[in-house]
């Protein structure tokens, strides 16, 4: 059966999601409290958005989470997650019953998080889209067939890296700033739009920044578990990719080595962030000051009609908040 969720069915959801992700890597430690402070206890969350399907006895078999289109948005399948026991035509049937739903889907998973709360939720990080390693990628990627319209795929890498194995690189630049530079973190101010706020409602924000000479050579976003909340792990920071300011390579990565370097004694024992496979030039910073790639995942994108257009053409209208 397929239908919308219901309040009862949050222990279903983390359930779901727990034996989902166990498919193909350690089972993340995920309760039913985690995923309502990261998803559903967001202001503008709407129930009609999770679509769930179920068995005889009403009991939770697979999930997906999807946004309406809007303006200039596109509708979006955040999440698809199913349970072993989820036959192929019970997952079809989901799909197709939400693209109805929806009046088609222009994105296909979700990587970098800064809208719908799975940031730092187990095993997401900022998210890579649907993992290289997830079963379901490969049924995605056939369905994608059968729907209307041509998709684009884009990779996307997560990188990584243990705290105290982080060396920051050497040279005579890098001894420069060691003696010159310093770092400095701030508490980040609450961002304008209030959806992006309730996204990271879950997490601590703070500006890294380098300084010299009264000038600020390099920054960045980082953020930590908040200790209330705990959905994310205490144990891991996520550096925030799209952040990075600085035109001085050499200074941007002595300030990624030098934020690792802080973390031990935060008890923070791994740094994560994820980029697209366009950005290589922060793949090369990363890498620099001993990053490595730990996660691959692919999202999907189609080109949908104009606004006047979706407004000639029949289907539903939502009347959700913005994200």
């Amino acid at each position: 059966m397929i239908r919308a969720f219901h309040n009862g069915d949050l222990p279903g959801l983390a359930a779901v999601w727990q034996a989902h992700h166990g498919t193909y890597g350690p089972a993340p430690n995920i309760s039913s409290c985690h995923v309502e402070l990261a998803i559903l206890g967001r202001p503008g969350f709407e129930q009609s958005q999770i679509q769930v399907a179920t068995d005889d006895h009403d009991k939770l078999l697979a999930w997906l989470h999807w946004h309406p289109r809007r303006a200039n948005q596109e509708s979006h399948l955040l999440t698809f997650v199913a349970d072993p026991r989820c036959s192929a035509d019970q997952r079809n049937e989901l799909l197709r019953s939400t693209q109805a739903l929806a009046g088609g889907l222009g994105r296909i998973g979700l990587a970098n998080d800064h809208h719908h709360g799975y940031a730092g939720l187990a095993p997401l990080s900022w998210g890579v889209g649907v993992d290289d390693l997830d079963p379901i990628q490969a049924w995605l990627a056939e369905s994608l067939e059968t729907m209307t319209g041509n998709y684009h795929a884009t990779r996307h890498q997560q990188w990584q890296v243990e705290t105290m194995r982080c060396r920051p690189p050497v040279g005579r630049a890098m001894l420069q700033f060691r003696r010159s530079a310093q770092l400095f973190e701030k508490p980040l101010a609450a961002p304008l739009q209030p959806t992006h706020a309730a996204a990271f409602s879950h997490l601590d924000g703070r500006r890294i920044e380098l300084h010299q000479n009264a000038v600020t050579l390099a920054a960045f976003t980082a953020w930590y578990s908040d200790p209330e909340a705990a959905v994310m792990s205490p144990k891991v920071a996520l550096l925030q990719a799209d952040s990075i300011e600085g035109e001085n390579e050499a200074a941007l990565r002595y300030l990624i080595a030098a934020w690792v370097g802080t973390l031990p004694a935060e008890q923070v024992t791994l740094a994560e962030t994820v980029i697209s496979e366009s950005e290589t030039a922060i793949a090369e910073h990363l890498a620099a000051v001993s990053w490595t790639p730990s996660r691959q995942g692919m999202t999907w994108a189609k080109i949908l009609p104009s606004p006047g257009e979706w407004a000639e053409s029949p289907g539903p209208t939502f009347a959700c908040p913005p994200a």
